[in-house]
């Protein structure tokens, strides 16, 4: 019955959006066929979008994540993330046709939702955790249909119904006035001809699914095989697990597990923490007020400078990590102080112009990483040096190469380690727009498009519905 009364409200809503289309044509607006392909996608986010990767966040992997569906919600039913790590299972969808999935272990960069439909693929993903009964394949057949831009009165019933469902009806009335036409197949030679392969690849499979949509007898397989062709993708240079900066003093990953329809989200809020400093400005103590600290004492022999590239090297005399009444200690290695401006050599003291060179590459891609991050939320007033965790990266850095990179460590000095590196980034909090309530932040992961690193390879979307093998 339910069905019924839907589609009869449908039908209502679809004469009214057939009645603005001849208004349009009547107007001598032409229905767009190539040219609209190619200038009006429906999701036209690309990796040109992506926020900066946190290349320097690569190493932090941290051992337990708690369940991101335990936390509490806002009345608009988003959660709000308090301090901590989280992780959530959930069902992710195909963004772009004609292109392979990428590889298990490839990681996708955080993207916004742009483009001409891409409020309307956004509320899909984000009304569907409402709407349990509607299965994953029906919600992917809509948007791939709205990808396409199908003509909204060839889907079948079960789509409109689930177009009903998950939008706003005058959603759906935008969907019926925009729309292409299906170009001939006899045809994409020469209509695609100069194009990237890439490119060609994506609306040659939208034009087909187009047609697909009006004809009967299909079912989802077949869909799939145009949406989705055999094999993977090129390997990608954006790694599994690679970290991505988000409003609200948040961070992300994001994965594929096994299949295209099986999406991990990471969230990691950073802890406070307190960093105390000598008057040279070196950190001698972080502690994270729970219990948790790590100490150091440094060298009294003259410290290593780096003439050329601005960073001061100082060695460690002894490290001191405790938990409570458990005490973990090691000695030598080394701390630095500034940011690398070139390559530099060794002036004095016990570090090596070779280890200081590589110490200072790295530095190289955090100080790229972190600039590229200011620059991209345009806040004008923000001084760098207040939020800037480049010194903290070398500390972490120094004192983890002492411990031997943790091999064979207890678990607790693990987790103490992965409570400071995740204390390392809260003062980026101050990217925030300061005017913005001071409460917990939240997150829906169907704010984020997934962007691969190959542009051959899909974008992903995300809903906040537990994955299940159907």
């Amino acid at each position: 019955m339910r069905s019924l009364l839907i589609l009869a409200g449908l039908a209502v809503v679809t004469a009214a959006a057939s009645a603005q289309l001849g208004d349009l044509l009547k107007g001598g607006i032409k229905i767009p066929g190539l040219d609209g392909a190619l200038k009006r996608e429906a999701l036209s986010t690309s990796i040109k979008d992506a926020m900066p990767a946190l290349r320097f966040l690569d190493r932090y992997n941290p051992d337990r994540l708690d369940d991101f569906f335990a936390l509490p919600a806002n009345t608009q039913g988003r959660r709000k993330i308090t301090p901590g790590v989280y992780t959530m299972d959930i069902e992710s969808f195909c963004l772009r046709a004609g292109h392979r999935a990428p590889f298990g272990g490839d990681g996708f960069l955080y993207g916004p939702f742009k483009g001409l439909r891409a409020d309307v693929l956004q509320s899909i993903l984000r009304n569907a955790p409402a709407h349990p009964d509607v299965p994953q394949k029906n919600v992917q057949l809509l948007l791939w249909a709205i990808l396409s831009q199908a003509k909204f009165r060839d889907l079948d019933n079960t789509l409109k119904v689930t177009a009903a469902t998950l939008l706003k009806p005058e959603d759906i009335v935008k969907l019926e006035a925009s729309f292409l036409e299906e170009i001939p197949s006899n045809m994409f030679d020469k209509a695609f001809a100069g194009l990237p392969s890439e490119v060609r690849a994506a609306l040659e499979a939208e034009s087909t699914m187009r047609g697909m949509f009006g004809r009967t007898g299909l079912n989802y397989d077949d869909f799939e095989r145009i949406a989705m062709p055999q094999g993977e993708a090129p390997k990608s240079d954006v790694p599994a697990g690679r970290w991505s900066f988000v409003k609200g003093g948040m961070f992300i990953r994001m994965y594929r597990l096994g299949t295209y329809r099986h999406g991990r989200i990471d969230v990691m809020r950073p802890r406070a923490a307190t960093w105390t400093r000598d008057d040279l400005g070196r950190i001698v103590k972080w502690d994270d007020g729970s219990g948790n600290s790590v100490s150091v004492e440094y060298a009294a022999e003259p410290s290593s400078r780096a003439g050329g590239n601005g960073l001061i090297g100082y060695a460690f005399k002894k490290i001191r990590i405790q938990s409570g009444s458990q005490v973990a200690e090691s000695t030598g290695g080394w701390t630095f102080l500034g940011r690398a401006r070139g390559k530099g050599k060794d002036v004095s003291g016990p570090i090596s112009s070779t280890e200081l060179d590589a110490r200072a590459n790295d530095v190289k891609f955090w100080v790229e990483d972190f600039d590229r991050l200011i620059k991209s939320f345009g806040r004008k007033g923000i001084k760098p040096e207040a939020i800037d965790p480049i010194d903290v990266q070398h500390f972490e850095q120094g004192v983890r190469a002492s411990f031997g990179e943790f091999n064979n460590a207890p678990e607790w000095v693990v987790r103490t380690w992965g409570r400071l590196c995740e204390s390392i980034f809260a003062p980026l909090d101050g990217l925030n727009d300061p005017t913005l309530a001071q409460e917990d932040p939240t997150f829906d992961p169907s704010d984020v498009v997934g962007l691969p690193g190959y542009t051959g390879a899909q974008r992903a979307g995300f809903t906040l519905r537990r994955y299940r093998d159907h």
